[in-house]
């Protein structure tokens, strides 16, 4: 099946209520590597998504990563608008991009560098519209449960729960609007940071010790 491209989703079906805007940095800042990653997103379907995440030199390609976060969480609410897109697409982008870490230093995955130099209200805003879809299909619940308590490798980056548990509109369009089940398993979820030292409620600030 050929899958559309952004361009003809808009053409076909409803936008989200709250479309997300894509920041791209001062063409100036970027490498020849960033440009080339970057290169005509407009048009990108969720495969091209994939192709870049499975081929991009990511340690190289740094200065692109954090608009490349924001475009995959534009698409992938235009794709979960889409009825022709099947959610294991969705799912396998998802999927790619949480494990995909950039760089060496930074540790995190290409989801939490989405608003790197704007803040995380973009990743808040995205889950705003991406959780809706919950009500219809069960699985959206789930996946968006794994998006909030993933880490990359080692223990070494924050999950975004804990990144945007202080956004605008987190605790009333995003956690209420989850199963209550699935709101008390994430109140007693909790990580580690610096590759095991020290234990985080996922949700708060609170330390719970080694």
């Amino acid at each position: 099946m050929k899958l559309q491209t952004s361009a003809e989703i808009n053409a076909n079906t409803n936008p989200p209520a709250c479309v997300l805007k894509v920041h791209l940095r001062n063409p100036d800042d970027f490498t020849s590597e960033d440009a080339e990653l970057l290169n005509g997103w407009e048009e990108w379907s969720l495969e091209d998504i994939i192709h870049r995440l499975n081929s991009a030199k990511w340690s190289v390609c740094l200065g692109a990563s954090g608009p490349f976060g924001e475009i995959v969480l534009l698409k992938l609410l235009e794709a979960a608008n889409n009825p022709n897109i099947p959610f294991e697409l969705i799912e396998k982008v998802v999927h790619i991009t949480l494990r995909t870490r950039v760089g060496d230093i930074v540790s995190d995955n290409v989801f939490g560098m989405a608003g790197l130099f704007d803040g995380k209200q973009i990743i808040c805003d995205f889950f705003k519209e991406f959780i809706k879809h919950g009500k219809n299909d069960d699985r959206y619940y789930n996946l968006i449960y794994e998006m909030l308590t993933y880490q990359t490798v080692e223990d070494t980056s924050l999950p975004l729960g804990y990144q945007i548990r202080k956004c605008t509109g987190w605790d009333g369009e995003v956690f209420a609007k989850l199963p209550s089940e699935m709101q008390e398993q994430l109140s007693s979820e909790s990580f580690y940071a610096n590759k095991g030292d020290t234990c985080y409620a996922l949700l708060s600030d609170a330390s719970l010790g080694m």
